[in-house]
């Protein structure tokens, strides 16, 4: 399985050689470069590629909860199949080490993807809103 980005998104982080802090809607989150994406993290035992950590939560998650097919809630209550969830592509994190990433099956919406909760919370209903929206900080390293 390759990484496949969105064309909006693609167009916006291919210039970036490192990672991007940016502020949206008052929060700020880093936005992983094309080679942090590709760079091996691991979870719960589990190494995979920064894009594709989401399978590393499910994994664990269904492995948690005894469901092969179970489902994490959103902040709407909304129920997310584990399954649905394996097609989203990671892009980056806030502070506190929660994942975000497109959702392709969504409209390529933004979500962000609460640790130690397991809960999910909508940011952007799509990848241009969330583009346009969002504001580059300066990063003082």
């Amino acid at each position: 399985m390759s990484l496949q980005l969105p064309e909006a998104y693609k167009q916006y982080i291919k210039n970036k050689n490192s990672n991007v802090e940016i502020e949206f809607n008052n929060q700020e989150f880093w936005l992983k470069s094309i080679d942090s994406l590709e760079e091996a993290v691991r979870i719960n035992k589990n190494t995979t590629e920064y894009w594709r950590q989401m399978e590393s939560f499910v994994l664990m998650y269904r492995v948690l909860s005894g469901e092969p097919n179970g489902v994490l809630l959103t902040d709407s209550s909304d129920e997310i199949h584990f399954d649905h969830l394996l097609k989203c592509i990671v892009i980056g994190e806030d502070s506190n080490g929660d994942i975000i990433y497109i959702d392709p099956l969504n409209n390529f919406s933004i979500w962000r993807h609460f640790h130690d909760g397991a809960d999910l919370e909508v940011l952007s209903p799509n990848i241009e809103s969330f583009l346009s929206n969002m504001k580059e900080l300066l990063n003082e390293e």
